[in-house]
């Protein structure tokens, strides 16, 4: 009895993370072959050659795969199960003196550990992937002309001017209400990089296509400094082309978010969507722990009893209204309609308490 309490958590989670790579690397390759069609597509208007494009959808993959984890890792276990029940083998398992819990609880530690490699590891490979991936859809397309970035310096971003030469433009903060940023500093430089002037205002509100600052010092190349009133500086950007710059919560890796959490906060952009994905970052393991709990409760019942196909087929589709809940309650944590811990954690514990209480009630009978 001692040597089966010792092999069977390895042959059950052998079995399960065998189904699981078998599944997910399915379900990578239907979705790299129809973002590779995608990529064609827009690939013929800017003529990308095809091994950019196969760059182009490998780096893509790693993101689209962390959205896929859990439907593998539920129907992976729906499957184990399943092949088990069809077997015998649960049944010898039961005969053995094994509870339902026993034999479940190895693939709960899988899931759970591959939920924090998931989280700490393939989250952050994929957010520098998916920046590349960005990065030379920007060069090789749809170039920005406007580089935004944050630093503990503040919000410093690039734009281009009509004589060919750029700006460079620092503010210590960015007021979202009416798009106007605080201690604005710009540095005019030509085509050939020299510098032209530096212009500095407390304030400057954005304008469609002008900055606007009441009161501005502008400097040239003499030392002392012209005042200058209502001075309007040209530019394209929008308030929302600098809020989307910092909403795209999948290009910041999980180790990175508390740090850029900050410096937004003392920039006055919004957090509230960076704080409900690093909240679902770190429920992820527990997420997977209870999509095993829950396919536990519709694989494990007798075949003798028939209905287990449709038992099945509810947990199929317990789990994809899950996926929409979970985006559901993310989107009123973003508004603000519900506490950011509830709108993160809800799906996963609910998951837990039902996948729980209904497997411990079967067992009882």
């Amino acid at each position: 009895m001692k040597s089966l309490f010792a092999i069977l958590p390895r042959y059950m989670s052998r079995n399960f993370i065998f189904n699981f790579l078998f599944l997910i690397g399915l379900l990578l390759f239907i979705v790299f072959i129809f973002d590779l069609v995608e990529l064609l597509r827009r690939g013929n208007k800017y003529d990308w050659p095809l091994p950019l494009i196969l760059r182009m959808a490998f780096l893509k993959l790693p993101e689209v795969g962390q959205i896929l984890l859990p439907f593998a890792i539920l129907f992976s276990a729906i499957f184990t199960f399943w092949r088990l029940n069809r077997t015998s083998e649960l049944y010898i398992m039961r005969s053995s003196g094994l509870s339902a819990l026993q034999f479940t609880i190895p693939l709960i530690f899988t899931a759970f550990c591959l939920g924090a490699v998931a989280t700490t590891i393939i989250n952050p490979v994929s957010s520098v992937l998916l920046s590349k991936f960005h990065s030379l859809e920007g060069s090789q397309g749809k170039k920005s002309d406007n580089l935004i970035t944050l630093s503990t310096s503040g919000l410093w971003f690039r734009q281009n001017t009509a004589d060919g030469g750029y700006t460079l433009v620092n503010a210590s903060r960015f007021n979202v209400q009416n798009g106007s940023l605080k201690d604005i500093i710009l540095l005019e430089f030509s085509a050939d990089n020299t510098f032209k002037a530096r212009i500095e205002s407390s304030v400057a509100t954005l304008k469609e296509g002008y900055w606007n600052m009441p009161q501005a010092l502008v400097y040239t190349k003499t030392p002392r400094a012209e005042e200058r009133t209502r001075l309007k500086y040209p530019t394209d950007l929008t308030p929302q082309d600098i809020q989307d710059t910092f909403s795209n919560v999948e290009n910041v890796s999980f180790w990175k978010i508390p740090e850029l959490i900050k410096t937004l906060n003392n920039t006055g952009f919004a957090t509230e969507k960076l704080q409900v994905h690093y909240q679902s970052l770190i429920a992820r393991p527990f997420f997977f722990a209870a999509m095993i709990l829950l396919a536990a409760i519709v694989s494990l019942r007798p075949l003798r009893q028939g209905g287990t196909a449709m038992m099945v087929i509810i947990g199929i589709g317990i789990g994809f209204l899950l996926f929409f809940a979970d985006n559901m309650l993310q989107a009123f944590g973003i508004s603000q309609k519900i506490p950011i811990f509830l709108a993160a954690w809800t799906p996963t514990i609910v998951s837990i308490l039902l996948g729980g209480s209904i497997l411990l009630k079967q067992e009882d009978g």
